[in-house]
């Protein structure tokens, strides 16, 4: 069997939440592997200005909340004739919350649902419509928060744990329209997302959780090598896994 650098080479990815972190690193990889990314992202002042950062040629934006299904369907139909259809749905698109239960109403629950299960549902109507007829899958980023306990992130666990069911649910469902479904549990990553957090615990909490990580806190690149073996041919005869890349933090009892 040959084996080859280039694996997106032809190849159309579609990736949320692209301006920064996660989202943007697997661009930089994807695009390094010879393939065209169409980035998506609310803040078309950032989305652009990152997406620069790509080779010339290799890219595509689109400044759209990812779930807007309509209006995300409406800039992708002007874009697949130019670029050929979509190979893969990469869904990076989030949000963190901390907040106790003592002050999360159900409005709470409902915005995190929106921002991290609405947004990949939607993407993945939307991709299903302009999808390659053989051989496409689906990438969803989920959180090591959601396989364990911890305090005053319900909200945002709970979307990300339905994040890995959907992924069973749709990996069996699309498996017969040639679709892979499967989704990476990152730990705490170097992001502005994750430096927030930190900085609302005191030192000793966040001292806490980086020691919690065995081999440290992770940067957006390693998430991205690991999205990006999932998103490739490399991965074929897999689907409804859940690839954990979090420095060993769950490994621990």
């Amino acid at each position: 069997m040959a084996y080859s650098l280039d694996r997106f080479a032809g190849r159309v990815v579609l990736i949320t939440g692209a301006s920064a972190g996660i989202g943007l690193a697997t661009a930089r990889r994807i695009t390094a592997e010879g393939g065209t990314v169409i980035t998506v992202a609310r803040n078309q002042e950032r989305l652009t200005a990152a997406s620069r950062e790509l080779p010339d040629g290799s890219y595509q934006c689109l400044a759209c909340d990812a779930f807007d299904e309509s209006a995300l369907t409406n800039a992708l139909q002007a874009l697949i004739g130019k670029v050929g259809p979509l190979y893969s749905a990469i869904l990076c698109a989030g949000a963190h919350m901390v907040r106790p239960l003592a002050v999360c109403s159900s409005l709470h629950f409902e915005d995190m649902f929106r921002k991290n299960v609405g947004t990949a549902v939607s993407t993945i109507r939307v991709f299903l419509k302009f999808k390659e007829a053989q051989s496409s899958n689906v990438v969803l980023v989920s959180s090591a928060a959601a396989t364990r306990g911890g305090a005053a992130v319900a909200a945002y666990t709970a979307a990300k744990g339905a994040l890995l069911s959907l992924t069973r649910s749709l990996a069996v469902e699309l498996a017969p329209r040639h679709v892979r479904v499967n989704a990476v549990i990152p730990g705490v990553v170097r992001s502005k997302m994750s430096d927030a957090f930190l900085d609302r615990l005191s030192e000793e909490q966040k001292q806490a959780v980086i020691s919690g990580h065995l081999l440290g806190i992770g940067e957006p690149n390693d998430v991205a090598a690991a999205i990006t073996f999932l998103a490739s041919e490399d991965s074929r005869w897999i689907t409804g896994a859940e690839l954990v890349v979090d420095g060993g933090l769950t490994c621990k009892s």
